[in-house]
This record gives C-alpha cells, sequence and structure tokens, in this order.
C-alpha cells in the first residue's frame, strides 16, 4: 500500500516542478512533507525491526545506503552525460562542486554554499535538484537513530524542530529555509513517523495539537510564509493517512493473509482424511467386511438366516456406494479449496509485487524527471510532461530490473 502511496506523491513533485499546482499551491511541497513522515516510519522499522541488535547502526547504515545511493547515481552520471554531450545550461564542472553533489548532505544547505555547476537559478543549478530533500532525509536519518537510542534526547530534539518551524512560519525566521529545507525545522516530521510506529500515542498528541493550533491561526490571521499552507496541510493529513495504513489498512491486509494460510492449513487436514478414506488397506477391509457377508449367505442353513445375510449384504453394498459418494465430493470440495487459495495467492503475490514497484519508481521518479525536464525542454523548446511522465517511469524500471533487484538480494539478505 504505502509502495502506491509513495508513487502518488513523487509524481506531485513532478507536476509541482512543471507548473502544475492546486489552487495556487505546490503540491511537491505538500508531498515532499509526507514523504518526510513516512521515511521517518519506514527507518524506525529498519532500525527497530529488522537490525539485527548485535549490529543495528552497520546494518541500519549500509540499508539506508543500498536504498539511497545506487539509484542516486545511475541518475547522477546520466544527468551528468547530458549535460557534457549537449552543453545545455553551460555545464562549468569542478571536482569539489561535483563531490558536493555526489555526497548529497551539501545540498541541503545550497542557498549558503556553492553547489552549482549548471547556469540556472539557485536550487535549480545542480544535477539532481530534489535532491536537497535527500540532504536533509540522510541527516534526519542520524537524528532518528539517536532518538531512538536514547528517547528523551530524541523528543527533546523533537520538539526543538517544532519550535524552529513555528519560529518560521511566525514570521520570526524564513520560512523556506527554516520551515521546509534545513532539517532543523523538519526533524519533528521524521519523528512523528517514528511515534507512528511505535504507537506513543500521548506524544504523537502533542505534535498533532501544537500543528493543528498553528494552522488553524495561520489560516485565521491568513499571515502565511512560504509554503505555510503546504508544510501545515500537508502534515496534518500526512500524518493521518500514514497512521492509518500503517495501523488499519496493511494490518487488514495481512490478516487477510493470514486467512488464506489459515485455509490451506485447513485443506491439508481436509486432504489427509480422504487419502486416509482412500488408503488402500481401509479398501481392503471394506472388500474383506463384503466377502465375510457373501460367505455368511453360502453358509447359511435355515432361509431366516439367509435373509438376514443378504440384508447385511445389501447394507455394506450401500455403506460402500455411499463411501464413494462421500470421497468424491471430498475430492470435489477439495480441488474447489485449492483453485480458491491458488487464485487469492496469485492475487496477493501479484499485488504485493506492484507495490514493491511502485514504490521503486516513486524514487527513481522522483530522482531522475528533472533530466528529462530539461531534455525535454533541449528537444522540443518547452516541458512535454507526457515526455517526462513516460522517460521517468521508464528510467525507474530500468532501474528496478537492472540495479534494485540486485542490491535488494544484498539488503535483504539474513544477518541472524
Amino acid at each position: 500500500m504505502f509502495g502506491y502511496i509513495r508513487f502518488i506523491l513523487a509524481y506531485f513533485v513532478l507536476l509541482s516542478h512543471v507548473g502544475v499546482g492546486l489552487a495556487g499551491k505546490n503540491i511537491g511541497v505538500f508531498a515532499v512533507v509526507i514523504f518526510y513522515i513516512l521515511a521517518g516510519l519506514v527507518t524506525s522499522k529498519v532500525f527497530i525491526k529488522i537490525a539485527p541488535q548485535n549490529a543495528q547502526i552497520s546494518y541500519f547504515v549500509k540499508d539506508r545506503f543500498l536504498r539511497i545511493y545506487p539509484a542516486f547515481l545511475f541518475a547522477f552520471v546520466l544527468t551528468a552525460l547530458f549535460f557534457c554531450a549537449t552543453s545545455y545550461l553551460q555545464p562549468h564542472f569542478s571536482a569539489k562542486n561535483l563531490l558536493a553533489n555526489a555526497l548529497i548532505v551539501p545540498l541541503n544547505y545550497f542557498f549558503w554554499l556553492d553547489v552549482s555547476v549548471i547556469d540556472a537559478p539557485a536550487g535549480l543549478n545542480f544535477l539532481i535538484p530534489p535532491a536537497w530533500s535527500l540532504g536533509a532525509e540522510l541527516q534526519a536519518y542520524a537524528l532518528l537513530v539517536l532518538a531512538i537510542k536514547f528517547r528523551r534526547l530524541g523528543y527533546a530534539l523533537a520538539l526543538g524542530s517544532l519550535g524552529v518551524y513555528a519560529a518560521a512560519n511566525l514570521g520570526f525566521i524564513d520560512s523556506d529555509i527554516y520551515g521546509y529545507r534545513l532539517v532543523c525545522g523538519v526533524f519533528f516530521m521524521f519523528y512523528t513517523g517514528f511515534l507512528i510506529y511505535q504507537k506513543q500515542h500521548s506524544k504523537l498528541a502533542v505534535f498533532y495539537s501544537a500543528m493543528t493550533a498553528l494552522a488553524c491561526y495561520l489560516f485565521y490571521s491568513r499571515n502565511f510564509g512560504v509554503f505555510s499552507v503546504e508544510t501545515a496541510l500537508g502534515y496534518l493529513f500526512g500524518a493521518a493517512i500514514v497512521y492509518i495504513v500503517a495501523w488499519f489498512i496493511e494490518p487488514k491486509l495481512k490478516e487477510q493473509s493470514g486467512f488464506k494460510f489459515e485455509l490451506f492449513t485447513l485443506f491439508s487436514r481436509k486432504s489427509t482424511r480422504i487419502d486416509a478414506a482412500s488408503d488402500p488397506s481401509q479398501t481392503s477391509v471394506i472388500k474383506g467386511e463384503t466377502q465375510a457377508s457373501l460367505n455368511a449367505i453360502n453358509r447359511a442353513q435355515t432361509p431366516l438366516d439367509k435373509m438376514q445375510n443378504e440384508a447385511r449384504l445389501l447394507f455394506d453394498t450401500a455403506k460402500n456406494k455411499a463411501q464413494r459418494l462421500t470421497d468424491a465430493a471430498r475430492e470435489t470440495e477439495q480441488a474447489q479449496t485449492t483453485a480458491q487459495i491458488k487464485s487469492a495467492s496469485k492475487k496477493a503475490n501479484l499485488r504485493a509485487k506492484f507495490n514493491d514497484i511502485a514504490g521503486s519508481l516513486s524514487y527513481s521518479l522522483f530522482i531522475s524527471h528533472f533530466l528529462f525536464i530539461w531534455i525535454s525542454r533541449f528537444l522540443f523548446g518547452s516541458v512535454n510532461l507526457a515526455f517526462i511522465t513516460a522517460a521517468s517511469v521508464v528510467f525507474g524500471l530500468v532501474n528496478f530490473y537492472l540495479i534494485e533487484r540486485k542490491i535488494n538480494k544484498i539488503r535483504f539478505k539474513k544477518h541472524f
């Protein structure tokens, strides 16, 4: 389910970069905030549940590196090759700036650091413009590890982050930089994902109530900063959506999978009983009983004995026919149950596969779409949404089948 959600959010980011908005608001900012909450939940799950206890940090660092960098470097190299081949936007590569681009984290400070490699406005002048948010995410990973290891410190950091966000959106400091870009103003969004994963409702209520109150004040005063509406609504809607999916929809899907397993178990038990009823030794017993009845008839000395034995023979014959009919009915039921289980299992596997692919495509779409925006402008002189969408999806599929599936074998290799 989360794979589909991530894909939709990534497409919102793409749409925002080609000028598509909603009621004059930036839907990409709205999507990024929900991405932050989702990242907090997933990160918490990886660190708390999946990583082995004796190597939590090393496993976590390796997992996050393999999740982010291979696809990023793929897009990074393709974008660099495009600029080298076309000289579009007058590329001016230097070792220092290319390294800053490759390390990702410096991109989060593009308004202070020189990370420019092309002739474009600040924030759009590095190879993968959306990667500034990846820089914030990488820093949030480190803070989340601290928050998980040291719960009181983590809570204090998140409250401080909420304070920075509030100050930015109340006009005391820059709302774009401190209320959306820098990790100091958005860490509480990642922390919210952790609270959702841990079901820490009391702390979650503190952040959600504070954001609700702040949003109400902003809408009442109409004193909005840059992206105030998008970030506030993104948080309120995003936290609710992530919580509902994580604790109501996903468990229901797993419960259905569990029911299918119970069906399989029941089927196996029925199969055992049917096999027992059809066992050759059981069949020989039935035949033996019938033969005994025939022998008794032949040995009968009186008409009454003969009639009783004939009646017993008729009863045994009817019993055998009934047993065969019962076995046939059970075999039919067995076949129907098998078909139902196979059909349900096939659908569940198909849904899971498409969810995984959608999740993979979301990241590829996110990091590659600016390359295809530039290619579209270079080839057609304008932004062609159909071309950008199709090219980004193709990039994602190539990345998934040639790179990510191999990387995932390493990521998901059992360590314990």
